[in-house]
């Protein structure tokens, strides 16, 4: 059983529990890519009909913008911590 976990792939999954437990809740629970696709999907969805590639491009814009102003802006904190923390 022990020599599944250390396969190389999962060792790299059980790096995320050497972090603080703040930063891990911050690795395991935000993954920007999928939400941001995520929120596409949900866009084009919406969108049913679209006249052009240039109206679908710009919702999708709109959205990724948003994201950008809300979700994203966060700053992470601990990073910056964690860094100090290794230097000294």
């Amino acid at each position: 059983m022990l020599r599944k976990y250390e396969a190389g792939r999962n060792m790299l999954t059980l790096l995320t529990w050497t972090f603080p437990l703040q930063m891990q809740r911050c690795i395991y629970t935000t993954n920007w890519i999928e939400r941001l696709n995520r929120k596409y999907k949900r866009t084009i969805g919406m969108g049913a009909s679209m006249p052009s590639d240039k109206s679908a491009l710009f919702l999708l814009a709109s959205a990724a913008m948003e994201e950008t102003d809300t979700t994203y802006a966060r700053k992470i904190y601990q990073w910056k911590f964690r860094k100090h923390k290794k230097e000294k």
